[in-house]
This record gives structure tokens, C-alpha cells and sequence, in this order.
């Protein structure tokens, strides 16, 4: 019996004297792949060392599928302290591949996780059960130039949620890409966008409830980076494999409807005569520099300050907004 025991002693040490064999290999194979991208920038086209690098972090995190999302970003530590260590020490710029990130989510049978490293985002998924991998679309192997980290529903619907990387600037975008889960992989079913201010927007996340928080662009002007025009409050419910919007707050309607009213003046052949004189002021809009809704309720004026004069709009409040009259300003 003894003798029983001495020898599944020896084999659980040389297991245990393999494995931990393995692992530095790991980590002294990555830590060449991170030296040789430290001065390099992410890019749309995919790089076969990077992708070799986030594999090697996605291949050691998975074996911790079955211990949880916080074991496998545990396991992912060691990458990411030589991946800082490798990198430029006043600190790489953002869309260096010197940065690195791990992020894991887990619910039902399934197990997702992120691989960031600079501006680009790997995305792999996994069954709980069996460890299996599963095949995810190609656009989220290579996912350039988001940030996105998972959320992982009750019944196992996958949400990415992503931030765009850059170096400089008062706006960012994010999205939303949500995939179903199947026998044979992961299929997009939904994808969303907006704009996010630097200090204002982003995501929450209750339950298997996601608010997305941002700002649409206009369709007929343009204005500058820190302005909060067109907010936007989209709450989705995710499951069954898809995102439902459950709520939306769409902010500044009364600017909405003179913004939609000018894209059509600027896209038909044959504007109304209130449409003609708009155009005749503003052969095209540019940058408003400030806006305002004054009046009453019942009868708004929108202000659109154009370095060539005030834009004012009147508007009636029916069952819908709509445009009646124009006047420029100074």
C-alpha cells in the first residue's frame, strides 16, 4: 500500500514539476512576443505576433474556466505585469501594443473573455461544462480600434461592450455587439454605436440590463467635440441571444426636429419655398457655435449660431414637432 502511495506521489510531483514547466514556457515565449511589439502600434490589419501573444494569454486563462471569471483574469496576471514591464516606461501611448488587458464573464454554460493589448481586442468563448472553444465571427478576432470587455447574460447571450482607443481627444465612440450562442459558435445579432464625451456617457450594467449613454451626430451640421447635443438614454434587455431596447431617452427633440427637417431640404431635388431660403443663407451648414430653444412649449424656437448669423426656427407642437417658419439673425 505504501508502495501504492510513494508512486502516486512521484507522478502527482512530476505532473505538478510539467505543468509548472509549461507555464514559464509560456511566460518566457510571451515575454519575447511582448518585447518585439513593445514599440509597435496596433493597426486594422491583423499582426500574426500579437495574435500569437494574446493566444498564448487566452490559451493559460482558459484553463481556469471552470473556477470562474476572476480566476481566469488571475491567471492572465503574469502576461500582463510582463507586458508592462516590456513597455516604454514613461508609459506607451494608447494604441501601443504595450498595454495589456484581460477581462472574463461568465453565466449559464457559456464562458467569455478579452484579450486587449494596445487599440485591438480578442475575443474568445467557451463552454463551462466541457471547456470547449467556441467559434466566434471573424470581425471580433481582430476588433480594431475598440477596447470591449464581455457581459455575459443569465441564459448565456453574449454582449461585447467597447470603447474606441486613441491617443488624443474630447470624444470617443462606443458599442454594443451582441452574438448568440450556438452548437456551432457565436453569431452577431445586434450591433449599436454612439459617441461618448470624455466626462459624460458610457455603460451600466444591471443584471442582465444594459444602458448605453451617448450622443448621435446631427445629419445636417456639425459641432464641436465637448458639445452634448442629441443625448441619447438606450436601456437593452439581453437574452435569447439578442439585445431588446426596453427604454430609450432621446434628449433635445426640438433640435432633432430642425435637424431632420434641414437633411431633407439638402437631399431632395425640390425643397418647399421655407426649405429655399435656408438654403440660400447656408448653401451647406458648418459648425454651430452655440445653440438655445426659446418660446413656449407649444410654439419652440430652435437657435443655431452659425459664424454667419443666427439661424431661428419655429416650430409647432402637434402630435409631432414640425417646422414653420425661418429667420436669420445676428
Amino acid at each position: 500500500m505504501s508502495r501504492v502511495i510513494a508512486l502516486v506521489a512521484v507522478a502527482l510531483w512530476a505532473l505538478s514539476a510539467a505543468t509548472h514547466a509549461y507555464a514559464q514556457a509560456d511566460l518566457e515565449r510571451f515575454g519575447r512576443l511582448a518585447a518585439r511589439l513593445s514599440s509597435s502600434d496596433a493597426g486594422p490589419k491583423s499582426d500574426p505576433i500579437a495574435e500569437e501573444a494574446m493566444e498564448i494569454v487566452i490559451g493559460r486563462s482558459a484553463r481556469a474556466i471552470k473556477a470562474g471569471p476572476r480566476a481566469m483574469e488571475s491567471a492572465a496576471s503574469p502576461f500582463v505585469e510582463i507586458a508592462r514591464r516590456a513597455a516604454d516606461p514613461e508609459g506607451p501611448p494608447a494604441t501601443r501594443y504595450g498595454r495589456l488587458t484581460v477581462r472574463a464573464a461568465a453565466a449559464s454554460d457559456v464562458a467569455a473573455m478579452t484579450v486587449t493589448c494596445g487599440a485591438v481586442t480578442r475575443l474568445a468563448a467557451f463552454r463551462r461544462s466541457t471547456g470547449k472553444r467556441l467559434a466566434v465571427p471573424g470581425s471580433a478576432s481582430w476588433m480594431f480600434p475598440w477596447s470591449a470587455r464581455p457581459v455575459v447574460s443569465s441564459d448565456g447571450t453574449v454582449a461585447l461592450i467597447a470603447e474606441s482607443v486613441q491617443d488624443a481627444g474630447m470624444r470617443t465612440s462606443i458599442r454594443m455587439d451582441v452574438v448568440s450562442v450556438g452548437a456551432s459558435g457565436l453569431r452577431r445579432t445586434v450591433t449599436a454605436s454612439l459617441a461618448r464625451l470624455l466626462d459624460w456617457g458610457g455603460f451600466r450594467l444591471n443584471g442582465d440590463r444594459l444602458t448605453m449613454t451617448g450622443i448621435e451626430p446631427p445629419r445636417s451640421f456639425m459641432t464641436t467635440s465637448p458639445e452634448r447635443l442629441f443625448t441619447v438614454v438606450r436601456e437593452y434587455r439581453l437574452g435569447a441571444g439578442t439585445a431588446r431596447v426596453v427604454r430609450e431617452e432621446l434628449g433635445q427633440p426640438e433640435v432633432r426636429c430642425v435637424d431632420r427637417w434641414l437633411a431633407h431640404a439638402y437631399a431632395v431635388s425640390k425643397p418647399t419655398g421655407l426649405q429655399k431660403r435656408v438654403l440660400d443663407d447656408f448653401p451647406e451648414m458648418g459648425v454651430i457655435e452655440t445653440w438655445r430653444v426659446a418660446g413656449s412649449r407649444s410654439r419652440p424656437v430652435v437657435e443655431l449660431a452659425f459664424p454667419d448669423g443666427v439661424a431661428k426656427f419655429t416650430l409647432a407642437r402637434g402630435r409631432a414637432l414640425t417646422v414653420t417658419g425661418y429667420s436669420l439673425g445676428k
